[in-house]
């Protein structure tokens, strides 16, 4: 018979095997979960042999009181954060553990936003950080986080088969939707649908590029690039019925894709000759200003910084930045983006990209994952959001609405088996900042 004592210290052996077996399977699947996603930080280890510290103490969250629609990151301060070096304490928001990006001693963690269900969005949770030596201690403070954003409007019914080719918005947030052909406006809850201009003719607006709303009197204009050699403009500031035959502005050199308005409210363009500038006070349009053999170019915008313009031209891998002189000229080309330097990017595509107030690039990449990303600075771009849940995944397109409001855009309809239906063709993302302005919506009344 064996010694109680033997049966007492096997048992306990037991039991701490039995720990120690569970903490690394834990880890095990979080490392296996990681290693599928390109751009994830290493997963943090659970070392349950490391003595426990003071217990976490949370002293504030930024942003504070709330994380709004756009927010990406939450940063926690307070003490006993850290355990040990690479080591972190557990952090769950609204009671899903949060992904952590930064660990900055022992009194800040940075964590990923998480994705939470309906209930919990815009509601009082909690965020709790636990040192994974005593899961049984934690700390917990009263946060709330914004719904991502919404669904605006259905377009099943009005839009079946067509494609979103362009959307633009007018300062009170009515959406213009450029489907090739036609022109139509929504309120800025996606409804009230109307259809301003259309029955263009098949043939160049079948293949719209772009659609940009512009000065001219009287009334609201709308500036499109059709991937030929011409910029139309279009009323869209009454119903109109029957045909609609847009205007010729200009004729240039080569094939218009994009376009864009600098203060003066005069069209920069790009296509496969350059970039060019319509003056339309006199209809005049100057040489080429650089950009020559760019192909594929997928977004232009006039962004102003004080009184200083610049430029911004991206094609399907590239952004550049020059700045604009006060003649109209470009001066400098400045690679802000490479995609094909990214690693895990570098076998993906751009097709749309915009820029908010402070400078900072969204994109739209047709990474199998994730659709829409982030420029974090000059050599880092990154999901928007890690969590592959949180935004749709369809994404195509990308425009600032005003304000504080950010659009993805979905272009096409999506099809299961037979039935063909429209979710989230148009998500609207509520920011914290602001989109850089575009100037041509300072000449509309």
């Amino acid at each position: 018979m064996k010694n109680k004592n033997t049966v007492n210290h096997l048992a306990d052996f037991i039991k701490s095997s039995r720990k120690i077996l569970i903490g690394s399977l834990i880890v095990s699947a979080a490392l296996i979960l990681n290693s599928c996603v390109d751009f994830e930080e290493p997963a943090a280890i659970y070392d349950p042999s490391y003595p426990k510290t003071d217990d976490p103490v949370i002293t504030g969250v930024a942003p504070a009181g709330i994380a709004m629609g756009g927010v990406r990151e939450i940063r926690i301060t307070g003490q006993n954060l850290g355990v040990k070096g690479s080591d972190t304490d557990w952090v769950f928001v609204g009671g899903v553990r949060a992904e952590i990006k930064e660990i900055i001693g022992t009194q800040t963690i940075v964590v990923y936003r998480p994705q939470l269900s309906e209930g919990n969005y815009g509601s009082q949770i909690q965020i709790n950080v636990t040192a994974p030596n005593a899961i049984d201690t934690s700390a917990n403070t009263e946060y709330m986080v914004e719904s991502p954003g919404e669904t605006v409007g259905n377009y099943g019914t009005n839009f079946s088969g067509n494609v979103f080719l362009a959307v633009d918005f007018d300062n009170q947030e009515n959406i213009y939707i450029a489907t090739g052909r036609a022109v139509w406006r929504n309120d800025p809850s996606g409804n009230t649908l109307a259809q301003m201009a259309g029955n263009f003719p098949r043939n160049p607006f079948e293949s719209i590029t772009d659609a940009k709303l512009g000065p001219g009197t009287p009334g609201i204009n709308m500036y499109l690039a059709c991937g030929i050699d011409i910029i139309y403009r279009v009323r869209v500031d009454t119903v109109q019925t029957g045909t609609v035959r847009p205007a010729a502005v200009d004729t240039l050199p080569g094939n218009v894709s994009k376009l864009d308005f600098d203060a003066n409210g005069n069209i920069y363009s790009g296509g496969s000759a350059g970039v060019f500038l319509t003056t339309l006070s006199d209809g005049s349009t100057s040489q080429s200003l650089g950009y020559e053999g760019t192909t594929n170019i997928k977004g232009l915008r006039i962004v102003y910084e004080g009184t200083n313009g610049y430029i911004y031209v991206g094609d399907s891998l590239n952004i550049w930045r020059s700045q604009i002189n006060s003649d109209g000229s470009l001066s400098g080309k400045e690679v802000l983006l490479n995609l094909s330097s990214i690693p895990g990017l570098s076998t993906y595509f751009i097709s749309s990209f915009d820029i908010d107030e402070n400078g900072s690039i969204y994109l739209c990449i047709n990474h199998p994952t994730y659709k829409v990303f982030f420029r974090e600075n000059e050599t880092s771009v990154t999901p928007y959001y890690y969590d592959t849940g949180i935004l749709p995944n369809t994404v195509n397109l990308l425009a600032w609405g005003t304000d504080r409001y950010l659009y993805l855009i979905s272009s096409s309809l999506r099809q299961s088996g037979s039935t063909l239906y429209a979710s989230e063709r148009l998500y609207r993302m509520t920011q914290d900042k602001n989109g850089a302005a575009y100037q041509g919506r300072n000449f509309i009344p």
